[in-house]
């Protein structure tokens, strides 16, 4: 079975681990890069230990050594200041060390690597299965008839006296912009510094440290698009079966566009309907498992309402843990009708949210 992966950044190297399990698969990936100069883009790098752990068991690959700090979970911040938090220890990667780690798995069980290659067409490939992994603006993708919309966004790495508990999101009608308000700040501690950016550009980003009085040293600053709300994610095309996976499928957490976990998660979807070999089991398994954008784009503005809402949600949780909220939360949304309707509506996505959460 000759595979074929297009892009040798995360979601093509964990496709490749997840591949590799399979008796009889030839796999080789396609990286623009050089090996010399191998590095990851811009990513918060925020995971789960969970999803990270799912990695392990189903492709013995350990991603643990490229751990840069361990986290509680996820903290909200409030536009009036109050936050609650998320109880689910995760952690951040050292990005760039954690795709060199399984590339150098990846060549021990025998994966080719094809450095310097740049494949704009499937037909530039010979092989069977071919993943598209090649980014944002991915050219397999385009080359299937597949659209995807362009979130920008942009980071700095700093150095603060800041504590690194949890990771924290930041919500608030200052970030929303444009036709889609769906805009939030970060905070990632990692090992010695700190992801801090936005969904939007580097003035937002600097309006954000501003408002929430921010201050460190920056290190460093890039920024690069999400593709988000894929539209095809599989074809089969001259005796071809062609998936997409990551930025490439504009599949992501549908609420913070974090996309780790999605390309964990598509990997072992990939694998799934390479072994049933049947048309549309890729694409049936993204739906059934919670992914799909048509369903997240129903409810979108749900999980970023008006200020107020926002504030009041704040008040409810004062500092307390949000899954679940305590019994004195509970009260506190009764107090809070507004606020306490628009979480009650919310419920049915949470609980689906929990399935494809970072």
């Amino acid at each position: 079975m000759r595979i074929a992966i297009v892009g040798g950044g995360p979601a093509g190297l964990v496709a490749a681990l997840y591949l590799s399990t399979l008796r009889g698969a030839e796999i080789v990936i396609h990286e623009k890069q050089q090996k010399p100069v191998y590095s990851a883009s811009l990513c918060a790098e925020g995971v789960s230990l969970a999803i990270l752990s799912r990695l392990e068991k189903d492709t013995s690959f350990d991603s643990s050594p490229y751990i840069s700090r361990r986290v509680r979970g996820i903290r909200v911040i409030f536009p009036n200041g109050k936050d609650g938090y998320i109880a689910q220890a995760g952690a951040t990667l050292d990005r760039t060390a954690w795709q060199q780690g399984m590339a150098a798995f990846l060549e021990k069980k025998d994966v080719l690597f094809n450095w310097g290659s740049a494949i704009t067409d499937p037909a530039g490939t010979d092989c069977e299965i071919l993943i598209g992994a090649d980014g944002p603006a991915s050219k397999i993708r385009s080359a299937i008839g597949g659209r995807a919309d362009m979130v920008p966004a942009v980071q700095y790495r700093m150095r603060m006296d800041r504590p690194g508990d949890f990771l924290e999101f930041f919500t608030g009608e200052m970030f929303y912009s444009g036709s889609h308000n769906d805009g939030y700040g970060w905070i990632f501690p990692k090992r010695d510094c700190f992801n801090v950016g936005v969904k939007g550009n580097f003035p937002a980003l600097d309006r954000f440290l501003e408002a929430f009085d921010i201050k460190g040293e920056i290190l460093e600053k890039a920024g690069a698009p999400i593709a988000v709300n894929g539209t095809v994610w599989e074809k089969t095309q001259s005796g071809m079966k062609i998936f997409l996976t990551g930025d490439a499928a504009g599949l992501t957490n549908p609420v913070t566009c974090g996309g780790l976990s999605p390309a964990i998660a598509c990997a072992g979807f990939i694998r799934q309907a390479v072994i049933r070999g049947e048309a549309g089991t890729y694409t049936s398994l993204i739906r059934r498992h919670g992914y799909d954008p048509a369903y997240w784009n129903r409810v979108h503005a749900l999980f970023y309402p008006r200020q107020q809402i926002l504030n009041q949600i704040g008040e409810i949780l004062n500092g307390g843990r949000a899954n679940p909220p305590s019994p004195a939360a509970m009260l506190r949304m009764f107090l809070h009708p507004a606020a306490g309707k628009h979480c009650l509506v919310m419920l049915p996505s949470l609980r689906r949210l929990k399935n494809v959460s970072w």
